[in-house]
């Protein structure tokens, strides 16, 4: 943006030059040259008008400069505008004294010369003059008409610029969203991505964990079991003085084996039968 906005300044500085060295031209014309000099002027206006039409789109432009480079950037262009547009002001003022005084000027001698044919008329002398003077008349009409469709064009070419100028940022606007959306489903797409990671990893941490329980589980009941002597799978003596081993098959046997060889109780003499 900061590139047509150095264009457009650029574009101010020659027409606020050009309108300056055309009314000093203007200040240094002498005689009566009326004509040359109210065609000056009409082009003069044209041209501050079509600067003012520039300041319009430059104020524009730096409504973006100020969103793209910050305000340190639009306030050194600002100054430049508020410059531009203080000169035309003075110029346009300038320009306007000077054709209101041609105005009356041609007034006074339209008058002069309506007297002077009324007495060349009078003395019978005004019929070939009379037919000049209504030509020049009618060719003056023209030009004024053509200079006021040339005013036209120029303020046209204005309008289109600004609409160009318009439509070139609302161009910018609907990229810049573009971008924005496309940047945004970008970021959803990646997030959906990690949750998907996550969740594959959660159910992952979740089997390992359970198969560690179990694991550890296993190796507890491996533990108690061996501690408490209830598998003999090496031959090994089961303790049978703990209660919770007296139940299993192997010290039963041991029991019954035991009770079977035990000897038999001795009697005490004298106890026996008497015949």
């Amino acid at each position: 943006m900061t590139e047509e906005v150095e264009h457009l300044d650029g574009e101010l500085d020659k027409i606020v030059a050009e309108v300056r060295e055309g009314y000093a031209k203007l200040q240094e014309m002498k005689g009566n040259n009326t004509d040359i000099r109210t065609k000056r002027v009409d082009h003069l206006t044209e041209r501050i008008a079509r600067a003012k039409q520039m300041l319009k789109g430059l104020s524009l432009e730096l409504r973006t400069v100020l969103q793209e480079a910050g305000r340190e950037a639009y306030d050194t262009y600002d100054k430049k505008r508020q410059a531009h547009q203080d000169a035309l002001d003075k110029l346009a003022k300038d320009i306007d004294v000077t054709s209101r005084a041609l105005e009356k000027k041609e007034l006074l001698a339209d008058k002069q010369g309506r007297l002077v044919k009324s007495k060349q008329f009078d003395a019978g002398a005004a019929g070939s003059n009379e037919i000049i003077e209504q030509g020049k008349r009618v060719q003056e009409a023209g030009m004024g008409a053509l200079a006021r469709t040339e005013k036209l064009v120029a303020d046209m070419e204005g309008i289109g610029a600004e609409t160009n100028i318009a439509l070139h940022q609302q161009t910018d606007q609907i990229k810049d969203t573009n971008a924005h959306v496309e940047g945004t489903q970008a970021g959803i797409n990646a997030a959906s991505k990690k949750v998907r990671d996550i969740a594959r990893r959660l159910a992952t941490d979740k089997l390992i964990m359970c198969m560690i329980v179990l694991l550890i589980l296993a190796i507890i009941g491996i533990i108690v079991v061996n501690s408490l002597g209830l598998i003999d799978g090496n031959g090994a003596a089961v303790d049978c003085s703990l209660d919770i081993t007296m139940t299993t098959s192997a010290c039963r046997e041991a029991e019954a084996e035991a009770a079977a060889n035990m000897p038999p109780v001795p009697t005490a003499p004298g106890t026996g039968t008497g015949t």
